[in-house]
C-alpha cells in the first residue's frame, strides 16, 4: 500500500495472491498505519472484483466487499489493462524488490519475512526524497490527519464456506482435504479459510499422512515418552486411522495401556487408538537394562581396560 503524497508505503509478502491474502493485508496495512485511507485506487483483479458490468461498474468479490463495508473507504478502479493508472504502487513494489531483498532474505517463516519488511518500511520514514525537504515520516503525519480511525472491531480476513467432515476426519474445502479434529466427524461444519501458514501446512501434512499411510510398515519409537499436544494426538490417532488393516505398524512404549491417557489427553480418543491397534495385534512385554545401557557400560569398561 502507498500514500502518494508523503510516499510512505507498507510492503507484506504472502506465498500467493489470495483473496485471503488481500484482505489479511489490508488489515495489517491499516494497522501498520493507524488509520484508513479515505479511498484507495485499485486494479482489477479477481480476488477484488467478480465482475464488471457494461456501464464500467465494479462488482465486488464476497471478502473484499465485507472488508470494504467493514472500514468504510472507497474503493476506486483503474482501467483493465493500464497498470500506469497505479503507477505510483508499482514503483512501491520495485523499490521494495531492489532495496528490501537484494541480496535474497533467507527467513525460517514468512512471519519473520513480514516482519522485517516491516521494519524496512518504518526505517524508510527517515528519508528525505528528491525534490523534498521533509522526510517521509513528517509528510506521514499530514496523511494520516486527514485519514479515517481504524474501526475497533476486528476484521476477520478469512473465507468461509460450509461443509461436511468424511468418516477419515477431513473437510474438503477450495478443491483441497484439511483434517480436523476427530470429534466433529460426519457432522456439517462452518469453514473458516485463513492466509495462515498452518493452511500451508494442512496440505504439505495430507501428503505427508497419504505417503506414510501407504508404507508397509511405520515404526513409532518410544511413545508416550513426552505427552502429546492436542493437535498431535488427534494426528497420530488419523494416522493410525488411515493404515488400520492396510498397513503393519510397530509401536514402542515403556507406558502399559492404562497409562496411555496421560500421552494422549482423553480417554475417548485412548479409548479409540487402542481399539484399532489392538485388533490383530501382538503384544510383546520384554523386561531387563536397557541394551543402550548396557553398550554404554561395556564401552566404559573399555576404554578403562
Amino acid at each position: 500500500m502507498d500514500l502518494p503524497h508523503s510516499d510512505a508505503g507498507f510492503v507484506r509478502a504472502y506465498p500467493a495472491a489470495t483473496a485471503e491474502a488481500w484482505a489479511d493485508g489490508h488489515v495489517h496495512a491499516f494497522a501498520f498505519f493507524g488509520r484508513v485511507p479515505l479511498s484507495i485506487l485499485y486494479d482489477n483483479d479477481r480476488c477484488l472484483v467478480s465482475k464488471i458490468l457494461p456501464d464500467g461498474t465494479r462488482k465486488r468479490a464476497r471478502l473484499f466487499s465485507a472488508l470494504q463495508s467493514h472500514y468504510l473507504f472507497h474503493d476506486r478502479y483503474g482501467r483493465p489493462g493500464k497498470g500506469n493508472d497505479k503507477g505510483s504502487v508499482e514503483g512501491l513494489v520495485g523499490f521494495a524488490r531492489r532495496n528490501f531483498m537484494v541480496p535474497i532474505p533467507r527467513f525460517a517463516s514468512w512471519e519473520e519475512f513480514n516482519a522485517y519488511l516491516e521494519a524496512q518500511c518504518r526505517k524508510r520514514w527517515n528519508d528525505i526524497l528528491r525534490g523534498h525537504k521533509e522526510t517521509i515520516g513528517a509528510r506521514l503525519q499530514r496523511d494520516l490527519e486527514a485519514m479515517r480511525p481504524v474501526a475497533t472491531a476486528p476484521f476477520e480476513a478469512c473465507a468461509q464456506a460450509s461443509g461436511q467432515v468424511s468418516s477419515q476426519a477431513l473437510v474438503r474445502y477450495d478443491t483441497n482435504d484439511y483434517s480436523v479434529p476427530v470429534a466433529h466427524g460426519h457432522q456439517d461444519v462452518w469453514i473458516r479459510g485463513y492466509v495462515e501458514e498452518v493452511a500451508r501446512d494442512e496440505r504439505r501434512l495430507l501428503r505427508l499422512q497419504k505417503q506414510i499411510a501407504g508404507y508397509k510398515l511405520l515404526i513409532i519409537d518410544e511413545l508416550g515418552f513426552v505427552p502429546l499436544s492436542k493437535t498431535g494426538a488427534e494426528l497420530l490417532f488419523e494416522m493410525i486411522s488411515l493404515r488400520y488393516e492396510r498397513g503393519s505398524t510397530l509401536i514402542t512404549s515403556n507406558l502399559p495401556f492404562d497409562e496411555w491417557t496421560e500421552t494422549f489427553g482423553t480417554e475417548r480418543l485412548t479409548g479409540a487408538l487402542l481399539d484399532r491397534l489392538t485388533h490383530h495385534v501382538s503384544i510383546l512385554e520384554m523386561n531387563g537394562d536397557s541394551y543402550r545401557l548396557a553398550q554404554s557400560r561395556a564401552r566404559k569398561s573399555t576404554q578403562a581396560e
